[in-house]
């Protein structure tokens, strides 16, 4: 049998009494009472009962103990990382320890001043360019109509055929 706070276990079968009891057999009966602070009470014996006009005769003892507490069931936030924050966390991580190897590596190794000691410099500062160029070959669709920054020979001797004289190495 058993409550919220408590466990009453009985045990039967035990020797029968001699004189008392009408001689049955003894019964023990525990009662595991709950104490948070406590994982292993004493046994205290409360009632021996042995009246010799009763057939239900038995020892009662009591414990204290932890195990019969129940067990409150509430919202508990887990103390854990999210994905999201063990990636950030590993990022920023290889990133630091890049920045800084590299820095040392160039600093010390190569001998290297100002912003020449930044890993992979070059690439760094073309890195927006890098991102342009790769949001205009996705997000723009269709030929592209492109202005030719210079004219070739070609195109000057089309139009102008005459006039070649310039072409001439004096």
């Amino acid at each position: 049998m058993g409550g919220t706070d408590w466990i009453l276990l009985s045990y039967y079968g035990g020797s029968n009494y001699d004189h008392h009891c009408n001689s049955t057999e003894r019964v023990t009966q525990i009662m595991i009472v709950c104490d948070p602070d406590v994982l292993k009470g004493k046994l205290e014996i409360l009632e021996e009962r042995k009246s010799t006009e009763h057939s239900n005769c038995y020892y009662l003892f009591e414990l204290n103990s932890n195990v019969s507490c129940t067990v409150k069931t509430s919202i508990v936030v887990p103390n854990k990382l999210s994905s999201g924050s063990v990636f950030c966390i590993l990022f920023f991580t290889v990133v630091s320890v890049y920045l800084i190897c590299g820095f040392l590596y160039k600093r010390i190794v190569i001998g290297a001043k100002g912003l020449e000691q930044i890993p992979n410099y070059s690439f760094w500062r073309d890195f927006g360019n890098l991102q342009a160029d790769g949001c205009d070959y996705i997000c723009r669709w269709g030929p592209r109509q492109e202005s030719q920054a210079y004219r070739g020979i070609d195109d000057h001797l089309k139009m102008d055929e005459e006039r070649d004289d310039q072409l001439l190495n004096m």
